[in-house]
């Protein structure tokens, strides 16, 4: 592939990304959810949740005395979810939340649903505390399980994580290392390996812990071998390469001749065809790094951990949190299939 070749194929399509960031508002919520969320619907929410797969359908009584005899019965209670299984032989009574993923958290069932709509939205935690009412570690706890349900997604799906391909162009580049930021790394810094596809709009960005997650490719952590591992790992064979010369763990020498990627260009050679006074290679490199810059940046103050499992939320959102309403309909769906009831 050419030099020219490469830089037309990294130009993002500047009109259809703010179009797919345009829909703030989660029409799914608006229409589906929101008539259910008010007082004396509680039933009927429950009986949505039912026929979505996130709350048992029926329960059998763990009481060795019942043997079984009897299916439990739903019955309204006086408790916050305003019903339970109860079983008909013996004064047994079990939560409608068993085996789900509401269990572990301490507040009314809408109340959950109106935090994941805020986790879909990316609303801070103190803002949706405040606008609901809630304590901020009972907002926490259903952010932090959202992200649980979007790694356990991402981790069990590798296979939608391979990039480029024939004719494609993939930029490979270390934050903050390379052309990522403007600010130079430090030896404190948490170094994220960052895999673009061009040929999605937008890119489409693979990214890990370096430190993290060396040992998934059998190298040693931080290293060139473990970048070329990752990139064998998640890049298509024939893409075309794009690497700069100034990232320590990736730099472009190092990139040149590997056995399925014929094609390696630095960026700075890229830089080199830009008419004098512009800077037309940096500000395209700027709106593909944008969204994964902003998420680098924010896990430094993290625990490794953390950070790790916000970079795979990261890569869920670009999947499926193209508008609030798709964000909301894929994770209620994934956490029915991550969350099985036995009827």
């Amino acid at each position: 592939m050419s030099d020219n070749t490469a830089v037309e194929m990294m130009e993002p399509d500047t009109e259809e990304v703010a179009n797919k960031e345009n829909s703030k508002e989660c029409e799914y919520y608006q229409t589906v959810l929101r008539p259910m969320m008010s007082g004396g619907h509680e039933g009927e929410l429950c009986e949505w949740l039912k026929q979505m797969g996130l709350l048992r359908r029926s329960a059998q009584c763990s009481n060795p005395d019942c043997k079984g005899r009897s299916p439990m019965c739903w019955r309204k209670a006086r408790i916050v979810d305003k019903y339970n299984w109860a079983c008909p032989d013996c004064t047994r009574k079990v939560s409608i939340r068993e085996g789900s993923f509401f269990l572990s958290i301490k507040c009314e069932m809408k109340a959950i649903i109106r935090c994941m709509l805020g986790w879909c939205e990316r609303t801070s935690i103190d803002v949706t505390s405040s606008q609901l009412d809630l304590k901020q570690h009972v907002v926490r706890r259903v952010y932090e399980r959202c992200t649980d349900v979007a790694q356990a997604y991402v981790l069990s799906r590798p296979q939608d994580w391979l990039l480029g391909g024939d004719g494609a162009v993939v930029v490979v580049d270390v934050f903050p290392d390379g052309y990522m930021s403007e600010r130079r790394g430090t030896g404190r810094d948490k170094r994220v390996l960052c895999i673009a596809d061009t040929g999605h709009v937008p890119a489409r960005i693979w990214a890990a812990l370096l430190e993290h997650a060396g040992q998934q490719v059998g190298a040693q952590p931080g290293t060139v071998d473990e970048v070329l591992g990752h990139v064998r790992s998640h890049v298509r064979p024939g893409s075309t390469l794009v690497v700069s010369e100034r990232s320590r763990a990736c730099p472009h020498e190092m990139l040149q001749g590997i056995p399925d990627y014929p094609s390696t260009i630095s960026v700075e050679t890229l830089m080199g065809l830009d008419l004098p006074g512009t800077r037309r290679i940096q500000e395209n490199l700027e709106t593909i790094w944008h969204s994964a810059v902003e998420v680098c940046e924010e896990i430094q103050e993290m625990p490794t951990r953390s950070g790790a499992s916000l970079l795979n939320e990261y890569m869920w959102r670009q999947l499926f949190a193209v508008t609030p309403s798709s964000a909301m309909q894929s994770l209620l769906h994934h956490i029915a299939d991550q969350f099985p009831l036995q009827d």
